[in-house]
């Protein structure tokens, strides 16, 4: 204590010195302040102003000034030193300095300031590579009490500081830069008035900063509230307008103490459309409350109350309600906030915003602790969350369950690493309305999508790891479709990997497509593409495929019919009229279809192609390029009913979708050719047996004869 009692005897001999020229010129006259010429005092300000900083403080320019009846001091080129191993020069440099201050308060031992302007101030902080601050000075005797919580030391302390009547700063800049890294910061433009009496604790401050080419506004209120002082605070800025109106611990009187504030606060965005947020805080210490929160984005409501510790191991709890959310509203919020952050707008999330529903209600609890997480039986009218718990790094989900976009239930169960963001569960979905659903996506114009069953089910193992989806052990159910397997999908690449099978009553409703032939389809495969930006890339499709079709029937020629009168033909020309009828049209049923096909770069190709039917068995060989929408295949039937007629050949080739025939005669030709043939010589070696032309080729005496010359 006794430092600070020399303090106050150096301060009252320095202000009864300055009391005592003021005396002695008043004795004289005021005009002998003209007189007089300030730039002798010059060093001693300088000395004065250096001891009392413990910094060298120069002035390049003139002093002028007068002492009664109001003391006045102006002084150019002002500059005050930085600190040792600092990279400026200086710490503050005033192209002006401009004070008046009542020589009379200097005989009561106060220094009372009515004006203080500040021209251009350069102000250049840095944070020394030793950690100090060079805006640290050599601390008071005094200071010292008031930093150990003394709070009458304090006060004393604060006694000896001038109270600041008229403050201007006029074109300031401020930089700051860190000796131990960062990027540094630059305060272009900053103006201020301020009225401020720190003994008193009354203070008001309003001005204008310009920083990133954006200005802002300051204005604050404080005075005394008890042994806390209240507070009014206003900021606007182009990005941000804040606002608290409360009391905050007196951290000039009671350093050492926890800060508390309590108050109300608001927060607006001034985005189209806007965003608010208001409510009651309190804060003590590393401990925060928030209470009676009200969120407004876009009309939409949101309420709710906050508890967070802020220490070694943050603590979160957060609540919030909500009786309404009208998500035609809110995602145009989303997206403002998106564009100001990124400059650009998500064309998607606009088509989105035009078709997702409606009314999403929220109702329950969320309690979020960052480092301990925990929901209980959170809901919301289309979500509900059984529970979830996590140990810092792993989220554990058990019945997330999320309905809407067109009646669609959503189950989720499993592991998200945060850290990694990664997921492994299990994915249950129902969608009662797959065309309401594909709106929220911006797939509601996909032909396939409108046509498409409404109703789809699935449920399957779901990871997700380094942008790739795995959906392992998948069921599929979409109207008549049903499918099972293993799905992979690369997010940054669109590549995809499936291994399954695929089953459904009809290849025509299934592809919704004016193919030549329908059956039961099913496929066992093992394939890869990619999926672009334009679509599915049908060239990059590689693997295997095991496809069949069963109980259907194939247009273009009727078999059937061709059977029927084969055993009846003895011509040529008949059986050649026969083909030419069957080329023009027909169906032909069948059992089976069957093949193994492999794919290379969008071309499946076969060589075990087998057709089953009641009239004709046929085998054959060829190939599908999926990208040019062409076919080749090559096929010979044999009739069935007729085993020592030679088989016919049939080429399928052009277009997928309108494919064109050809039919290979020529063995079947020979074979008419020769009944043919037979049957004449039967007649005309025996012309009396009318009988024998209703015999097989070789029944009769000829084809007996033949046959015993060739030993057959």
């Amino acid at each position: 204590m006794q430092k600070s009692q020399g303090s106050k005897k150096s301060r009252f001999n320095y202000v009864f010195w300055i009391a005592a020229i003021i005396a002695i010129v008043a004795a004289l006259g005021s005009g002998a302040s003209a007189l007089i010429d300030w730039n002798q005092f010059k060093p001693v300000i300088e000395q004065r102003a250096s001891d009392a900083l413990g910094r060298k403080v120069s002035i390049g320019g003139k002093i002028g000034g007068m002492i009664l009846p109001i003391t006045q001091i102006t002084a150019h080129d002002v500059m005050i030193a930085n600190a040792d191993g600092g990279r400026s020069a200086y710490l503050l440099k005033l192209e002006s300095l401009d004070i008046l201050f009542s020589p009379w308060s200097l005989l009561a031992g106060k220094l009372d300031i009515q004006q203080l302007h500040l021209n251009r101030p350069d102000v250049q902080l840095e944070k020394l590579s030793d950690g100090r601050g060079n805006w640290e000075f050599s601390p008071a005797a005094a200071g010292s009490d008031a930093a150990s919580g003394n709070a009458s030391a304090a006060s004393d302390a604060l006694s000896g500081i001038p109270a600041l009547r008229d403050l201007k700063i006029v074109d300031g800049t401020i930089a700051y830069r860190d000796a131990s890294g960062g990027k540094p910061i630059a305060i272009q433009k900053f103006n201020m008035a301020a009225d401020i009496d720190l003994a008193a604790r009354i203070a008001k401050i309003n001005g204008d900063v310009e920083y990133g080419g954006k200005k802002s506004a300051l204005d604050l209120s404080i005075k005394p509230s008890g042994d806390k002082v209240a507070v009014d605070l206003r900021w606007d800025h182009p990005d941000v307008q804040l606002g608290y109106q409360g009391s905050v611990s007196d951290i000039l009187r009671h350093r050492g103490a926890a800060l508390e504030s309590a108050g109300k606060f608001d927060v607006k965005l001034p985005i189209v459309p806007p965003l608010a947020i208001s409510g009651d805080l309190a804060s003590k210490g590393n401990a925060l409350s928030i209470e009676k929160i009200d969120i407004d984005v876009a009309g939409q409501k949101i309420m709710g109350d906050a508890k967070a510790v802020i220490d070694d191991t943050p603590f979160v709890d957060l609540k919030l309600r909500a009786d309404a959310i009208d998500l035609n509203n809110l995602i145009p919020a989303v997206m403002a906030l998106q564009k100001q952050a990124s400059g650009a707008e998500d064309k998607k999330t606009v088509k989105n915003a035009e078709s997702v529903p409606s009314g999403l209600g929220i109702k329950g609890n969320l309690n979020l602790a960052i480092g301990k997480l925990s929901f209980a039986s959170f809901a919301m009218d289309n979500i509900r969350l059984q529970a979830a718990t996590t140990d810092g790094r792993n989220v554990n989900l058990q019945n997330l369950s999320l309905q809407s976009m067109g009646d669609s239930v959503v189950n989720l169960d499993g592991v998200f690493d945060v850290a990694a963001t990664s997921f492994r569960g299990r994915m249950n979905a129902r969608i009662d309305n797959l065309q309401k659903f594909a709106q929220a996506f911006a797939y509601s114009d996909n032909p396939w999508i409108k046509s498409a069953p409404s109703r789809l089910e699935w449920q399957s193992g779901l990871n997700f790891a380094s942008k790739i989806l795995t959906l392992d052990n998948y069921q599929l159910t979409h109207g008549d479709l049903k499918s099972a397997g293993k799905l992979a999908y690369a997010f940054d690449r669109g590549d995809w990997d499936w291994v399954g099978n695929l089953r459904h009553p009809s290849i025509k409703r299934l592809s919704q497509k004016e193919l030549p032939v329908d059956g039961k389809f099913a496929v066992d495969g093992d394939l890869s593409g990619v999926v672009g930006k334009s679509g599915f890339d049908f060239k990059s499709l590689q693997g295997k495929a095991k496809i069949a079709l069963r109980d259907g029937a194939v247009q273009g020629a009727d078999l059937k019919a061709i059977t029927a009168r084969l055993g009846s033909l003895n011509k040529l020309r008949d059986f050649l009229d026969l083909i030419d009828k069957a080329k023009q049209g027909g169906t032909t049923p069948y059992s089976a279809i069957t093949s193994d096909w492999v794919v290379v770069k969008g071309v499946a190709s076969t060589q075990n192609l087998l057709f089953e039917s009641e009239p004709a068995r046929a085998t054959g060989a060829g190939f599908v390029d999926l990208a040019a929408q062409k076919l080749d295949i090559n096929t010979r039937a044999n009739f069935i009913a007729f085993p020592k007629v030679p088989s016919v050949g049939m080429r399928v080739f052009g277009n997928l979708q309108a494919p064109q025939q050809e039919f290979d005669t020529a063995a079947i030709a020979a074979y008419f050719a020769t009944k043919t043939t037979l049957k004449i010589i039967d007649r005309l070696t025996n012309p009396d047996a009318a009988d024998d032309a209703k015999k097989p080729i070789g029944e009769g005496p000829a084809g007996k004869l033949l046959k015993n010359l060739f030993g057959q």
